[in-house]
């Protein structure tokens, strides 16, 4: 049976000072795991202005760390945990806008009177710092996540047994968890000359859309141990950066599910413009023309309301960039610290995680940007269409007032042409002279007032169908004049 020394937890979990209850991880350690693990309280922490990293220590200008002394709680199925005393250490923080809890528990390494070193214990003593699952993101409900990071020496056999240590961390994991949901192995590497396995995608959350990270470190020498202590607030600053990062890319891509959803709804209506429209219809129609306005009207709101949420999108973007930057400066702290220690594994997380992250959503940024040129396309189309359909109803009005006017016009010449012929129908039936000489007819002539009638009525006639051509001769004219 494998067995380890000194195990050690160690808590990282950050929470925004400005979201939802500011002071959700004092309270966590207060209602959770102070009465869990039988610990000391936290004190009055400090309260400060936002903006600024310090240390909420009662002491906090001269302390950072509150020491604790507690003991592991009773295991149900096993006896050799039960009493087992517990040391660590608790650092509440505030990080510019935010607030973290920094926390290690751990089986002291020595006995306080004998200082004889604490005997090895099985990789199921990890179940005692996890029992009722309390160390999961679901109990803590920080909205920036948390990093679990588990530590222990292995003993002299298994150090030498690099086949066995990926199966070791994945045994200590299980454990942790109680066998319940583990996430699978993101990456493995060393760390300081030690084995170090991380689990849980830092874009692929779980299934109550959290996401998880764990860290197991397994000791093979003194190196790993030193250096987790020497640069223990450089790793805490850098473990913020990066649930910094993670949690922008997790609300990114919730944002980005509507910036889709809102971009096939635009470039819809642009698509459906000529399905709308009738090409053999000279004009519009009113059903239609009522569809193109309403949409008109509706396309500016809704621009406003796709361009807010790429702004948000970009802004999101904006912060992954920098809280990678400021990632990338606490790799280069951590290095100077230990210049010729290889910390890659920590490092790629920056250099490939981050920088995929904002090459893909500057990809995003630019090819849904030109969703509000899509709404540009649909206005200037559909102002465009009405446009024309006007003046095309324009013209026909024209047309229309135009032939009234040369009816009325050619009417009225036909009348009076027509009224000139009738006041001159009586002379008809006066007798016929030659000189002096009346002559006979030379044909029998109707009744006066039918030639009144018919010939004032062919005379109106010939003068409106005159008069109507000349003025659309004039008219013409008119037109093709430059």
């Amino acid at each position: 049976m494998i067995k380890v020394y000194a195990p050690n937890l160690h808590l990282f979990a950050f929470h925004l000072i400005q979201g939802d209850k500011p002071t959700r991880l004092w309270d966590y350690y207060t209602d959770c795991l102070q009465p869990h693990f039988a610990l000391p309280n936290l004190g009055k922490l400090r309260s400060l202005p936002s903006g600024i990293r310090a240390y909420l220590h009662p002491n906090g200008q001269t302390e950072v760390f509150i020491p604790l002394t507690g003991q592991l709680p009773a295991s149900k199925t096993s006896e050799t945990a039960v009493g087992i005393p517990i040391t660590g250490l608790v650092s509440p923080v505030q990080l510019y806008d935010s607030y973290g809890l920094a926390l290690n528990l751990r089986i002291p390494e020595g006995e306080d009177a004998t200082r004889q070193p604490t005997a090895a214990v099985d990789l199921s003593i990890f179940q005692q710092f996890n029992t009722e699952q309390i160390f999961r993101p679901k109990y803590i409900h920080s909205n920036l996540g948390q990093t679990l990071l588990l530590t222990a020496w292995l003993e002299p056999p298994e150090r030498e047994q690099r086949e066995n240590w990926q199966d070791i961390a994945q045994q200590i994991l299980a454990n942790f968890l109680h066998g319940e949901s583990l996430p699978p192995l993101y990456q493995a590497g060393h760390l300081f000359g030690s084995p170090i396995y991380e689990y849980g995608s830092p874009t692929v959350p779980n299934a109550q859309g959290q996401i998880e990270h764990y860290l197991i470190w397994l000791f093979i020498n003194s190196n790993g141990d030193e250096n987790l202590n020497h640069c223990y607030q450089e790793l805490f600053d850098l473990w913020f950066y990066r649930h910094k990062i993670t949690t922008a890319c997790h609300y990114s891509r919730e944002d980005l599910e509507a910036i889709k959803s809102q971009y096939g709804e635009i470039k819809c209506i642009f698509s459906d413009i000529p399905n709308t429209i009738d090409p053999a219809a000279e004009l519009l129609s009113p059903e239609t023309l009522t569809t193109l306005k309403t949409q008109l009207k509706a396309l500016p709101k809704r621009d406003l309301e796709y361009t807010e949420a790429l702004s948000a999108f970009e802004n999101r973007q904006l912060a992954l960039r920098i809280n990678n930057a400021n990632y990338g400066e606490k790799i280069a702290a951590i290095q100077a610290r230990t210049i010729s220690e290889d910390i890659s594994f920590l490092a790629s997380f920056g250099t490939n995680n981050a920088a995929t992250l904002i090459k893909q959503m500057q990809y995003e940024v630019g090819y849904f940007g030109q969703g509000s040129r899509w709404i540009d396309k649909s206005i200037s189309t559909i102002r465009g269409l009405v446009e024309i359909d006007q003046a095309e109803r324009d013209l026909q009005r024209r047309k229309q007032e135009q032939a009234l006017q040369d009816n009325i016009s050619a009417i009225g010449v036909g009348v009076a042409a027509g009224a000139i012929v009738a006041s001159s129908s009586g002379l008809i039936m006066e007798p016929w002279y030659w000189g002096r000489q009346e002559i006979d007819s030379p044909w029998q002539l109707p009744h006066p007032f039918f030639i009144g009638v018919v010939g004032s009525g062919i005379l109106a006639v010939i003068a409106w169908g005159l008069t109507k051509a000349w003025l659309q001769f004039r008219r013409q004219q008119h037109d093709s004049d430059p």
